[in-house]
């Protein structure tokens, strides 16, 4: 974990200053929410939890036994930390919220289980109120999910003819995405996958209708929690397949890709990342208006190089097939922006970018210099001959790259 308070480097000889009081003794950090055990000595409060949800029941700094697992806010103590750091300049921190009470949490999804059209106005606040806690403290995601959160909100998805509880509860769900969680039921360990991701199987498959519906709304903010919901649930291979069967997703997600919005592209990029596992979407994809118009824009865009670097990945399992090759082939863009994007990307966007090429080049074991004209092939040839001086490039990377070379060097004049 980073540190918790931004410093500069000129901070840095009173940062180190900072009495040891004020830091971790489990993490050896600046205390954000400060919280005392049993034997009086203090701890970062998700230090500690976790510490004692491993099994531990002594304290980490005294070894005596803990009799008790009470954790009690050090509130002293935190206005000490905010004080001496708002007096050596460096930038205040606001705590994090505790963690709600489980009870709290039990009520509201007992709320959204009993939503019907008599308690429409409880289901909507329990849901928006949910919403919050996950976003404000990652244990309060751990505490819905052991309740069974992710199973109610797919049941309730699949089943609820409310359009709003229907966009709470895609907005809701679309949440945990970013949070790593763990699936607690021993009888069903099939439903996770090696990072411990839960899955929703049996169940999700069910939610596909109504997350169509909803990317065909006007609605933006509820067709972009529709796509961060579709690229959690594509995690997981088993839905690509029944996924990619639905070309109303597929376009979709394109449409988003093409409208900009940067959450939204984002989600709907890794969804199509993830659809392309399974072969026969491909061709789907490529099928799909403006598909290859969609990622271009987002590899020659200015946004986040991992979404870019994505972006090439869609398309360098598109140049796999021969549909595929074809429509890059015949963009005007497509190529210049694949060439463009090498060298200022990362290692794994440079491998896609040299495949695409290569697969252009010599597609179904015919060598075709053509594809690139003059300009362009200078370019490539260029950002190529670099690229075989890099470290990071893998072999096979580096293979593919100096048989472009030899077959770009006579082409060059």
């Amino acid at each position: 974990m980073g540190p918790l308070i931004k410093m500069t480097a000129e901070e840095e000889r009173d940062w180190e200053s900072m009495p040891a009081l004020f830091r971790c003794p489990i993490s050896l950090e600046v205390m954000r929410d400060p919280v005392s055990v049993c034997t009086g000595v203090t701890y970062e409060r998700g230090n500690i939890q976790k510490w004692m949800e491993a099994g531990n029941n002594v304290c980490p700094a005294t070894m005596e036994a803990l009799h008790s697992q009470e954790l009690i806010p050090n509130h002293t103590l935190r206005r000490f930390i905010q004080q001496w750091c708002l007096s050596k300049g460096f930038d205040s921190f606001s705590p994090p919220k505790s963690p709600a009470n489980p009870s709290k949490i039990r009520r509201m999804v007992q709320d959204i289980i009993n939503a019907d059209e008599d308690n429409v106005n409880k289901a909507l606040e329990s849901l928006t109120s949910l919403k919050d806690l996950v976003k404000s403290s990652p244990r309060n995601a751990m505490c819905m999910q052991a309740l069974g959160i992710l199973r109610v909100l797919a049941q309730l998805i699949s089943s609820t003819e409310n359009k709003e509880i229907l966009q709470e509860a895609v907005a809701l769900l679309s949440c945990f995405q970013s949070v790593e969680l763990v699936d607690d039921d021993d009888d069903n360990d099939a439903d996770a996958d090696a990072t411990g991701q839960p899955l929703l199987r049996g169940i999700a498959i069910q939610m596909l209708p109504s997350l169509e519906f909803l990317l065909l709304e006007k609605n933006m903010e509820a067709r972009m929690n529709t796509a961060i919901l579709v690229e959690f649930l594509l995690r997981d291979i088993h839905y690509a397949r029944e996924v990619g069967s639905r070309e109303t997703i597929i376009s979709s997600l394109i449409s988003l890709v093409r409208e900009g919005i940067e959450e939204a592209v984002n989600a709907s990029v890794s969804a199509l990342f993830n659809l392309c596992a399974v072969t026969k979407n491909r061709v789907k994809i490529i099928e799909a208006a403006d598909a290859i118009s969609a990622l271009t824009e987002v590899i020659n865009g200015s946004g986040d190089k991992k979404v870019r670097e994505r972006a090439l990945g869609v398309l360098e399992a598109l140049s796999t097939t021969a549909e595929g090759r074809a429509a890059i082939d015949d963009h005007t863009l497509a190529l210049s922006a694949v060439v463009k994007s090498l060298l200022t990307i990362s290692a794994s966007a440079d491998e896609y970018s040299v495949a695409i090429i290569w697969r252009l080049c010599f597609k179904s074991g015919e060598v075709d210099g053509d594809t690139l004209n003059h300009n362009l092939l200078q370019a490539a040839f260029n950002k190529l001959l670099l690229l075989m001086q890099i470290d990071s490039a893998s072999p096979i990377t580096k293979v593919k790259a100096n048989q472009l070379l030899k077959l770009f060097s006579p082409m060059r004049h």
